[in-house]
């Protein structure tokens, strides 16, 4: 309430309700969890209830008025920003995995064809075409979830990596043999490259 009196003793009282704004806005983006080199779009939404949204922006660039998608860089580390009326911010980290197409066939990789890379008892470290493989799939693995988010991607098919291997391919109904062949690396690409993530800030 807010009294105000004048030089001679009139006075009047006056309420009003007042807002203080200190919540930021939520930011929310859902983009592919691992795609190709180059551009893709990402989903963005903010709101706030209280002022409302001043501005958006990626990487220092303002987003268009009542956009409500981006493109982006895979591989690239992207910040994005969300400012209310009053100066309150939600910030975002954003990096789309990105994968370059891995080999069908090559005479560094198992089995007949060339086309498997099997479980290494021994713990050895991969080079070349093998650890692309086995780094590649790691990588598609964590976008779809079938490994932890903070899942050091190695170079070794070590036990536990061949667990989480087993279980995906049990999930989509192949062979829980733990071998990266022709079938579960196709199933593999394609649950990871139509996955998408959802990430919110607040």
């Amino acid at each position: 309430m807010v009294r105000a009196t004048d030089m001679v003793g009139n006075s009047r009282d006056v309420t009003d309700r007042v807002v203080i704004d200190g919540t930021p806005p939520i930011l929310r983006v859902t983009a592919p969890g691992v795609a190709s080199p180059g551009r893709v779009v990402a989903a963005i939404t903010v709101t706030d209830g209280l002022s409302g949204v001043r501005r958006i922006t990626i990487d220092g660039r303002p987003l268009g008025e009542g956009a409500t998608a981006a493109a982006i860089s895979a591989g690239v580390r992207h910040v994005l920003v969300a400012e209310d009326v009053n100066g309150n911010r939600a910030t975002m980290v954003l990096r789309v995995a990105e994968l370059a197409p891995l080999p069908v066939r090559h005479p560094s990789l198992d089995g007949v064809l060339g086309d498997q890379l099997r479980y290494d008892p021994s713990g050895r470290v991969q080079f070349g075409v093998r650890r692309t493989v086995l780094r590649g799939v790691q990588t598609q693995m964590v976008a779809i979830q079938a490994l932890p988010p903070r899942w050091p991607i190695g170079n070794r098919f070590t036990t536990p990596l061949l667990r989480a291997v087993q279980r995906y391919q049990t999930s989509v109904k192949l062979p829980a043999n733990g071998t990266l062949g022709p079938r579960t690396r196709a199933a593999l690409d394609r649950d990871a490259r139509r996955y998408r993530v959802t990430e919110t800030t607040g």
